[in-house]
């Protein structure tokens, strides 16, 4: 679309289930956020992984997201024809504020797509849901974690606090 002159590049849309849906600014503690955590996991994780922020990501043949952070297999070089699959996804972290019902309803794509951990980072709640376990197209596990509490990031040997990066 971006090629034939519909969208211009840039423009914050993503493609969920073959719609275009509009994406909404970031706040300053959202983008605040994303950038701590993408800062924090550059020192962290190990080899064989990557970590991306805002790129697609190709969940089911409909569905383009770009989440906030993603931790994935591979390197960058990994990926310079396709995009990476949801099943080579660690991790797909969607940070909310206003997006909070809307990323909850990701869940099931993202479990069907085998996405290792999907959080859904609450911001006003300053709580992360963290959905595991996918199986049949469903997180079997889903489990609230608030701010203070350390929090493993998938393929990470030091645990994660939200607090230690965004003091109340």
């Amino acid at each position: 679309m971006v090629a034939h002159g519909v969208l211009t590049d840039g423009e914050p849309f993503e493609l969920w289930h073959g719609a275009l849906i509009l994406m909404s600014p970031q706040s300053p503690l959202h983008a605040a956020a994303d950038e701590k955590l993408a800062k924090w996991l550059a020192r962290r994780l190990p080899d064989g992984f990557t970590w991306r922020t805002e790129k697609p990501l190709r969940v089911a043949d409909d569905s383009l997201p770009e989440p906030d952070l993603v931790i994935i297999t591979g390197s960058d070089d990994s990926y310079l024809d396709r995009h990476p699959r949801g099943d080579e996804a660690a991790l797909v972290v969607e940070i909310a504020r206003t997006s909070l019902d809307r990323d909850r309803d990701k869940a099931p794509t993202y479990a069907a797509a085998e996405v290792g951990t999907y959080w859904v980072v609450d911001l006003a709640a300053r709580r992360t849901e963290v959905f595991d376990q996918p199986e049949h197209g469903r997180y079997h596990r889903v489990r609230v974690i608030d701010f203070d509490t350390p929090l493993d990031v998938p393929h990470v040997d030091e645990p994660l606090t939200w607090s230690s990066l965004l003091p109340a």
